[in-house]
């Protein structure tokens, strides 16, 4: 072993095991986890129902005025308009809440799939945001959702 070599062969050894030397930690918790409120509850009741095709669910989940203006028959075009231009929704996973005094903004991410004209799947994404706050008698209400 030539002069170089004596050098440098201690040096690779100590860093080989110092590779090896891994110090394991608990990882971060996922900030993107769904908290468990009420208020994320709620929303995943229109989510669960959008993603069934359960609009009588859907609507049913809204506060009495809303259903006036969101029906049955409002949930089905809105529904078959984002599958036309989507795909169908298969998974939702909660992405953040937005901070807003009095009110919850959660989002949503909707993973829609759909068959290209060459056979293979083709995934698309859109954001959902569903705003719930408290009622006078403290009771979660949904105030607004959209797509965004």
């Amino acid at each position: 072993m030539n002069q170089k070599s004596r050098r440098v062969f201690p040096l690779l050894v100590a860093l080989i095991l110092a590779a090896g030397c891994t110090v394991i930690r608990e990882l971060p918790r996922d900030s993107s986890a769904e908290p468990e409120t009420k208020e994320c509850r709620k929303a995943r009741v229109l989510l669960d129902a959008f993603l069934a095709d359960d609009g009588k669910g859907f609507v049913a989940a809204l506060p009495e005025e809303m259903q006036k203006s969101f029906t049955v028959e409002r949930f089905r075009s809105t529904r078959a308009a984002l599958v036309d231009a989507s795909g169908h929704p298969k998974t939702f996973p909660y992405l953040t809440l937005l901070a807003i005094p009095h009110f919850h903004p959660s989002v949503w991410k909707i993973s829609c799939e759909r068959i290209s004209e060459n056979g293979s799947p083709r995934t698309a994404q859109v954001l959902f945001r569903v705003v719930t706050a408290r009622d006078d008698q403290n009771n979660v209400v949904i105030r607004g959702f959209q797509f965004l």
